[in-house]
């Protein structure tokens, strides 16, 4: 009887062992096969095919595609998107923060729109952050206000958090901070997923069935909101127009290992380094984002003096598409609070300028003759 029930019991776990076996060459066929598809479809020059409104700068070590609004004597907004997004899904916030009186740069953060890819793959935050202040040197901006969505939240705090104070104020939209509350901070990868990134093959393939495919394109973003309907096809051809850009997968491929677990150390997961920020935060999230919990926006109120939260309700990790009228009016709020901030300190700094020029006068006056 003990025979026969541990030689049933060999059986079924080699049969186990043989299922996932072929379920495991099942997938690394299914990735394998997009991967060959993809250079089939990326097959356009990036200059080619950007969109004649915008332009191409200089910035720190690539050529960044930005494309610019509003008066340029207005208080400088720059537009930093995330994951999947470019210049051109801001188009109604740039129309917005334009009619409102700002100078408005969108650009697009590489591996990400029509920007060049950095030769060496260095997509760590700090190498963003010194994109992001390349663009601002490109138009000779001092300082501004950053808006930063999802990915693209990190490496703004990372320009923020720098000695040269070059940034006003900071608006965060469902961003992916990964900050150590408490010890806590990202977590280490599993073995599974280790293994995962370690592989480029797996890695290109994953990004040209999920990523880089615009016929899931609507999928995922219907994936990332929660509001049914708000994926409508019109969005969908935005964050479609950079795929066919050659080189997009191998280029988001490199780019995800960063993504998922950072090699460098940041200062933008450092609770000390919101501490330490005397400027404004301004965070609007949705109630519903499942990339970036809302939880965390919450400590970070609690972490930082100076940060504000305005929740979204019934928004996923896309609010500015999900409910494009409501996020706009909650985000040029914020923008005309920093604003308001900035007001009050030039006016307080242009009083102690006087004051320090009135002052040696007095002096000089009474150590005069009698």
């Amino acid at each position: 009887m003990l025979r026969h029930l541990v030689y049933s019991l060999g059986s079924v776990l080699r049969w186990g062992f043989y299922i996932l076996l072929l379920v495991g060459i099942c997938v690394y066929a299914f990735l394998l096969i997009f991967s060959w598809l993809a250079p089939q479809r990326e097959t356009q020059l990036a200059g080619d095919i950007a969109p004649p409104k915008g332009r191409y700068v200089k910035a720190a070590d690539v050529n960044i595609f930005v494309q610019e609004a509003g008066p340029p004597d207005g208080i400088d907004v720059l537009l930093v998107p995330g994951i999947g997004g470019w210049s051109g899904t801001w188009p109604h916030t740039m129309a917005m923060l334009a009619k409102a009186g700002y100078h408005v740069v969108a650009l697009d953060l590489p591996p990400f729109g029509f920007s060049q890819r950095p030769s060496a793959a260095l997509y760590g935050k700090q190498d963003q952050a010194d994109r992001i202040l390349g663009v601002m040197d490109a138009f000779a901006i001092q300082n501004a206000i950053l808006v930063a969505h999802s990915t693209g939240g990190g490496p703004a705090v990372e320009a923020a958090s720098l000695p040269s104070r070059r940034v006003r104020g900071l608006v965060l939209i469902g961003t992916e901070l990964d900050i150590a509350f408490n010890r806590r901070g990202r977590s280490y990868p599993s073995f599974m997923v280790d293994r995962f990134l370690a592989s480029p093959s797996l890695r290109d393939g994953a990004v040209a069935a999920f990523i880089s495919n615009p016929l899931f394109t609507r999928h995922l973003l219907n994936w990332l909101s929660n509001k049914p309907g708000s994926a409508t096809e019109a969005w969908a051809s935005l964050y479609r127009q950079p795929l066919k850009i050659k080189g997009t997968t191998a280029a988001v491929s490199d780019w995800m290992p960063e993504w998922v677990i950072s090699a460098k150390e940041a200062r933008s997961e450092d609770p000390e380094t919101y501490r330490k920020l005397k400027i404004p935060i301004h965070l609007i999230w949705g109630d519903f984002d499942t990339i970036a919990p809302v939880e965390q926006a919450k400590e970070l109120t609690r972490l930082a003096a100076n940060t504000t939260l305005k929740v979204i309700y019934g928004s996923g990790h896309l609010p500015q598409m999900e409910d494009t009228e409501f996020f706009n009016y909650m985000l040029l709020k914020s923008v005309n609070s920093i604003k308001h901030d900035i007001e009050l300190k030039e006016a307080a700094d242009r009083r102690a300028k006087a004051a320090a020029v009135i002052q040696p006068d007095k002096a000089e006056a009474k150590s005069g003759p009698p």
